[in-house]
């Protein structure tokens, strides 16, 4: 290559009549002047770029611009009357209904800013991809199958706020792959989910006012994710595992709450009567009974399989009630309240499995695990109780087909004709703390290796 001679940076060599520039093609040579060709592949096309000079343009963008299977939605867009083109960011729609009606399947849909639908988005094997957007609907659920497997995928960062269910799908089979940041539903259910299986990930909360945040039925397996899951009707659930539920149910969130303003009205979780399936619970924070509203319940089983891992606060209610017989109900945690009402309250289970791991602590109710007939009991832990307006028992576990205690305490600060029964047939390391006077019934019968009572110097929290 001769002296001063231009190269690019690939090592192209510039023709030695240089005439023409073009914006694309840049070099430079060793002398220091600055050249740029026009048509590529073509001689007789190069001009030297003199300093000071009129830059050149930027080229022009064609009006359409094809974009794949991508379309586009924001307030800036047009209708399809006035020149919306399906796949063309420059021509896009305003309508989020119109880019839905042309959308085919594997298409994109991305939604830029706020909208407000007030139609049914679903569309089998389309995706929405929303960008920084609140999406208001005044009249219907967001994304509704109708009852017709499907696949629905949903991805960004949108706030979804209905006065009715926001994410409704009921067909058999449908598929779902769900992610968003916030979703409140002001009546009905936030997510109801029937013979539904897939994946949701809410970044914040899904919130319910009248009706269940998260509802499943028959054969769904889904695993469902949220900072936060809430509901504040009176008498429904958070949580609510239909009768019918014979799938699987993994729920992972920081916190469940719910928020009862009457008696009998509202708990956390609901597993009901008849339910054959599989629900797994794991809070990093707790599930939460708030309000003053008594006899109601953080957590309520039917029947079913049903882990808990983490904490229940049962308020002014219950942390945990069995209402029938769960074939297996297992918390790995602890659990308290605050209220008159046992904290946990478990009776009349039938072939029952009840595996309880953690310190259940109460300042004013019983702990009742009472005729649970061919039923396995299962604790493994601490029973704190500081009941102190007597009458009634404060800790009364009798009549089980089989408690298993190991290395458990029962700590009582009881007063005053409350009473502490223990009936074990096959307990171990049991040590029974207590410092009751007046009227006292403790009764601990069929016990082995029985550590020890102690009536005086009590401190709870050495104990």
């Amino acid at each position: 290559m001769a002296q001063n001679q231009a190269t690019n940076e690939n090592g192209v060599q510039a023709p030695a009549r240089l005439k023409r520039v073009y914006w694309s093609t840049y070099f430079h040579i060793p002398s220091g002047k600055n050249y740029r060709q026009e048509n590529p592949g073509t001689d007789n096309n190069w001009v030297e770029i003199v300093e000071g000079s009129t830059p050149l343009p930027p080229p022009v963008i064609p009006l359409t611009v094809p974009l794949g299977k991508s379309l586009f939605v924001s307030s800036a867009g047009k209708t399809i009357a006035n020149g919306a083109v399906p796949y063309d960011l420059v021509n896009h729609f305003s309508s989020m209904a119109e880019a839905k009606s042309v959308a085919q399947i594997q298409d994109t849909i991305y939604v830029y800013g706020d909208q407000t639908p007030n139609t049914n988005l679903y569309k089998d094997g389309v995706t929405w991809h929303f960008l920084g957007s609140n999406i208001i609907s005044n009249n219907q659920p967001f994304f509704n199958d109708g009852g017709v497997a499907g696949t629905c995928i949903v991805r960004g960062n949108a706030s979804f706020t209905c006065p009715g269910g926001a994410f409704n799908f009921s067909g058999v089979g449908t598929v779902i792959d769900i992610e968003c940041y916030k979703v409140s539903a002001t009546s009905g259910v936030a997510f109801q989910m029937v013979n539904t299986f897939g994946v949701v990930n809410v970044a914040d909360t899904t919130f319910a006012q009248t009706g269940a945040a998260v509802y499943v039925d028959q054969t769904s397996n889904v695993i469902f994710n949220s900072k936060t899951i809430s509901n504040l009707k009176n008498n429904g659930v958070c949580v609510n595992v239909r009768p019918a539920f014979t799938g699987k149910l993994i729920i992972n969130a920081n916190l469940i709450t719910a928020t009862p303003t009457v008696a009998n009205s509202m708990v956390a979780l609901f597993t009901q009567v008849g339910s054959t399936g599989r629900t797994i619970i794991n809070v990093s924070d707790e599930i939460k009974l708030l309000g003053s509203a008594v006899t109601s319940q953080a957590v309520l089983v039917g029947n079913g399989h049903i882990i808990i891992n983490g904490n229940v606060d049962g308020g002014a209610g219950n942390a945990f009630g069995i209402e029938q017989t769960p074939e297996l109900f297992c918390h790995n945690g602890d659990a308290y309240n605050d209220g008159s009402e046992p904290l946990v309250s478990i009776t009349g289970a039938d072939a029952c499995i009840l595996d309880l791991n953690g310190t259940y602590t109460s300042s004013n109710a019983d702990v009742i695990l009472q005729n649970n007939v061919n039923s396995k009991l299962t604790i493994n832990g601490k029973i704190v109780n500081t009941k102190s307006d007597g009458g009634s028992a404060g800790v009364r576990i009798s009549g089980n087909s089989e408690t298993i205690f190991d290395n458990v305490k029962i700590i009582m600060t009881v007063f005053d004709g409350s009473e502490a029964t223990v009936d074990a047939a096959a307990a171990k390391n049991i040590k029974i703390i207590h410092s009751l006077t007046g009227n006292v019934d403790l009764d601990a019968v069929n016990i082995t290796n029985l550590i020890g009572y102690s009536t005086y110097n009590f401190d709870p929290a050495v104990a």
